[in-house]
């Protein structure tokens, strides 16, 4: 294989934070993060409902609390993915020329 694929190489780059960014990528991170943490915000809200109503966001609560709770791990992960990202996408240095 002469060349990485593209895939390989935004994988890279999303995982490996000491390589420079194009403004195109780091736009691109960014609305990774986002999402990462928007899927994160949307889990929590359903397992505390009551917390988010406080906020002013509606959210019905889920079926079984147990499951909401099993959930906690999986929405900690994308909430710190998501900023991990986003934290690299700021930071890295930009693209030599």
């Amino acid at each position: 294989m002469c060349c990485p694929s593209t895939q390989h190489v935004f994988y890279g780059r999303l995982i490996r934070g000491d390589r420079p960014l194009s403004g195109v990528q780091r736009i691109g991170f960014v609305l990774v993060g986002l999402l990462f943490c928007g899927s994160a915000i949307f889990i929590l809200s359903g397992a505390f409902p009551q917390l988010f109503g406080i906020m002013g966001l509606t959210a019905g609560p889920m079926a079984d609390k147990t499951v909401a709770l099993a959930y906690l791990p999986v929405a900690a992960l994308f909430l710190f993915s998501g900023l991990t990202v986003i934290v690299r996408a700021i930071t890295s240095k930009g693209r030599k020329t």
